[in-house]
């Protein structure tokens, strides 16, 4: 989690959890998470297995 926190800015975890604050379903929260953290260039850190065979 510390790699996380300090490879993204406030401004993109503020923008992150205002988007995700907005939905009311747990499968709506994990695609919209794992589309902002592809964005963020930061599901690797999360994910390392899964995004290493994505194109």
């Amino acid at each position: 989690m510390k790699a996380v926190i300090r490879n993204i800015t406030l401004a993109q975890a503020q923008y992150m959890l205002s988007e995700v604050m907005k939905l009311s379903h747990a499968e709506a929260v994990t695609q919209t998470m794992t589309r902002l953290m592809r964005e963020a260039n930061i599901e690797r850190l999360i994910r390392p297995s899964k995004t290493t065979n994505v194109a």
